[in-house]
């Protein structure tokens, strides 16, 4: 049996929860899911299904959480309707197919990006991520390292 998120729930996430929810979207979301090719030959495999075994596997959300249940309930808290979770699986909710053109979405979003510098050499993405979010919804960030 799975659950689909879409409906409100009535408790919060932690901050952690939040972090969790923020990563498993950004890799289900359409920016990186267009271009995703391991995530796009995953979903292939069990009619869009993605174990929480193959998901561990990435090293960031596995660095926010190596506990499975703690996963999939931080992901039955999210309000975006973006992901159905099963029972130790989780998938991109069918509703909402992938984009089929990268480049389209590129367009949509040039509108929309933003250039920020001056934060310090150091800086985390969750450092830098927690300062956009005081503006507004952050979808994605790429920070870049200058050598």
């Amino acid at each position: 049996m799975t659950e689909e998120n879409g409906s409100a729930k009535a408790e919060e996430p932690t901050p952690l929860e939040a972090k969790i929810i923020r990563q498993v979207e950004y890799y289900f979301g359409d920016n990186n899911l267009s271009r995703d090719k391991f995530i796009q030959e995953k979903i292939k495999e069990d009619d869009g299904w993605i174990t929480m075994e193959v998901m561990l596997n990435f090293k960031r959300l596995a660095n926010l959480s190596s506990d499975k249940d703690v996963i999939l309930a931080a992901l039955r808290k999210s309000t975006s309707g973006l992901m159905e979770i099963g029972e130790d699986k989780i998938r991109r909710n069918p509703d909402k197919p992938i984009p089929e053109n990268y480049d389209a979405i590129k367009d949509q979003c040039k509108d929309r990006v933003v250039y920020v510098k001056g934060f310090p050499e150091d800086a985390t993405l969750d450092e830098v991520m927690e300062f956009m979010n005081k503006f507004g919804q952050t979808e994605y960030i790429n920070m870049r390292r200058m050598p």
